[in-house]
């Protein structure tokens, strides 16, 4: 039991630093689907729906809920289905971005594709979890 959930635990955690690629120009994310961004997700996705369904439960009137949980649960969804191409798209941007006027920005070190979207994921359940806990004091409170 241990050693399975530490297995899991072990896989939550991105591959990479946060900034991999040091002062490289030519930077090429991959395009496979990390297996900390694929956890994360699903991780997201059950969270989010436990918030919704506790949403669903304590409000009168859940339709906010029910609303803002269908935005919130398109995020994790769209990481596990769209992120080769998100990321092909990125690749072929950072290339234009070198010839246009925008050469600056390439004097910034690229951040890891990783834990910007675990920063994402992780930020989307929070922000699920802060709607349902004010629309339920709300709801206690002036109902």
């Amino acid at each position: 039991m241990h050693g399975n959930l530490r297995v899991m635990l072990g896989r939550l955690i991105p591959d990479e630093p946060f900034f991999p690629y040091g002062d490289r120009r030519d930077v090429q994310y991959p395009e496979e689907l990390p297996i900390s961004i694929k956890y994360w997700s699903f991780l997201s996705i059950i969270v989010d729906l436990m918030l919704i369904a506790v949403g669903i439960i304590v409000d009168y009137n859940p339709f906010a809920t029910i609303l803002f949980g269908v935005f919130v649960l398109a995020g994790p969804i769209w990481a596990l289905i769209g992120w080769d191409r998100f990321i092909r798209k990125f690749n072929r941007r950072i290339g234009n971005i070198e010839k246009g006027p925008l050469q600056f920005v390439i004097q910034l070190p690229f951040p890891s594709c990783q834990w910007l979207a675990l920063f994402s994921l992780v930020g989307i359940i929070f922000c699920l979890a802060f709607i349902v806990v004010v629309s339920t004091i709300v709801e206690f409170r002036f109902g």
